[in-house]
């Protein structure tokens, strides 16, 4: 039994929730269409400039605070689990 609409698997008896170990699962489809066809209607910046503070961040790094780092840690710990070979629900 699974709920609609959620990523909530209860019929595994470890109760993890999928997208805490699913990296597709980090935006929805379309999502990037959908920016740029509302940056082509009301954007004042250049597409490209956009995307430069984050790629500075990507190159450079950045702090992190305590509870997102946690996060990770939990994240990095349950895919050691090998979540990631259960079925998908999709």
């Amino acid at each position: 039994m699974s709920r609609e609409g959620n990523a909530w698997l209860p019929r595994y008896k470890c109760h993890v929730y999928v997208h805490a170990v699913r990296a597709h699962m980090i935006a929805i489809p379309g999502e990037l269409k959908a920016y740029k066809h509302a940056h082509d209607q009301y954007g004042r910046l250049p597409w490209a400039d956009l995307f430069k503070p984050t790629f500075q961040m990507l190159r450079d790094g950045f702090p992190l605070s305590e509870s997102t780092a946690k996060t990770l840690a939990f994240i990095k710990d349950v895919r050691k689990l090998k979540l990631t070979s259960f079925p998908t629900i999709w």
